[in-house]
């Protein structure tokens, strides 16, 4: 079994990953010779200004594959998107949950991969997830690690316990994006809460979707199973629209943690 990429900037002219056909050629050249077999293309999207469409997403994904195809690369592509979590993702929620749902990882309905803005005010961000739970979407936060404003084990730990799914990146794991980022990721990797390990290419430069250092770094840290549970298991999963539990719940502690993290809506 070959890793499965959940995240990766391979569709050009939407954002700052792939330049064109070429590089995202290279990119998945790059990802194949790597071990991976399946990537996710996730370009970013804030729903308050940008007008790209999940049609789009899933048009690139056919001309690409076919282009591959031709290549004889052997990965697998899905749609997916890198959503902004701000106040135009929770009007879509609480409006129009089926469209929001287009958006899900594989077009699931189930997963959405989601970022957080610069400036992460935890009221809106409780409401937000309140929003996306409600829509019957689970999050999965893209690299947690590297939000400063995320630095409260609590807030981590409320969040893992109100459904949210973390996913990190590998590079911040073989010390690509600083040695605070790489703490972090360590820190959520020992707590028990990452879901997911992920490559957020960008490019076939430094940060390209080859992920075997991630590998052979999480086998470092915690083993050989685990790295293909982070790396294979539960991307799979989240791509197929299988159930992963949120690392760290449990039946008995979530009620009140719940609770206590969206008290801003009890009256």
């Amino acid at each position: 079994m070959g890793f499965w990429d959940l995240h990766c900037h391979l569709m050009p002219g939407v954002d700052d990953g792939a330049a064109d056909m070429e590089e995202v050629v290279a990119m998945v050249r790059l990802a194949a010779e790597g071990g991976t077999e399946a990537l996710v293309v996730t370009p970013h999207v804030d729903l308050e200004s940008d007008h790209l469409r999940p049609s789009r997403v899933r048009e690139f994904v056919e001309e690409a594959s076919f282009r591959l195809g031709r290549e004889a690369t052997a990965v697998a592509l899905f749609p997916g998107a890198e959503l902004r979590l701000n106040w135009g993702l929770r009007e879509l929620a609480e409006r129009d949950g089926d469209a929001l749902a287009a958006w899900s990882i594989a077009g699931s309905g189930k997963y959405l991969l989601v970022d957080l803005p610069a400036v992460v005010v935890p009221g809106a961000l409780a409401e937000a997830v309140f929003r996306l739970r409600l829509a019957g979407l689970v999050p999965v936060l893209a690299h947690p690690e590297r939000h400063p404003a995320l630095g409260s084990p609590r807030l981590l730990q409320d969040l893992a316990e109100a459904g949210v799914l973390f996913q990190v990146n590998g590079g911040s794991l073989t010390g690509l994006h600083g040695e605070e980022a790489r703490r972090r990721a360590e820190r959520l990797l020992r707590e028990g809460l990452v879901a997911v390990v992920a490559s957020d290419a960008h490019s076939s430069g430094a940060r390209s979707p080859d992920l075997r250092a991630a590998f052979r770094r999480l086998a470092r840290l915690a083993g050989e199973g685990e790295a293909r549970r982070l790396l294979e298991e539960n991307p799979r999963k989240l791509v197929m629209g299988e159930r992963v539990d949120p690392p760290g719940s449990t039946p008995s502690r979530l009620p009140g943690r719940w609770h206590r993290f969206f008290g801003i809506w009890r009256r």
